[in-house]
């Protein structure tokens, strides 16, 4: 794990993120993508995290703290930030999940899911 934060670090059987400054984590896991063969041109976590978050915005159904809590983005304002914490919104949060995995479920049946690869 990174030697100056909570993340990311690998459990028994999951990787475990944390918050962690200087983009460590989205490095780690591009990197993980570059090692999986996409290129940066195809995928990226920033790419990942704004549809999520275009995604579960447009469906109306998430407070937008609960959405920017679960994609880990920085609160704009540093002094609400500091009274911010990851459990918040977590019966939300985990609500949310939920249907963002039955919703990418269903838009590969539908073949809304676009291939990034030929």
């Amino acid at each position: 794990g990174c030697a100056s934060c909570s993340g990311p670090r690998w459990g028994q059987n999951e990787l475990q993120t944390g918050l962690c400054p200087r983009g460590k984590v989205n490095n780690t896991l591009n990197a993980a993508l570059r090692r999986l063969g996409y290129d940066k041109t195809e995928i990226t976590v920033h790419g990942l995290r704004s549809t999520a978050s275009v995604l579960l915005n447009e469906s109306g159904k998430w407070h937008a703290d609960a959405i920017e809590r679960q994609l880990a983005h920085q609160e704009a304002n540093e002094i609400r930030g500091a009274y911010t914490h990851a459990a918040e919104f977590w019966q939300e949060r985990v609500r949310m999940m939920r249907w963002w995995a039955d919703e990418l479920d269903r838009m590969k049946e539908l073949g809304r899911v676009v291939k990034i690869r030929a």
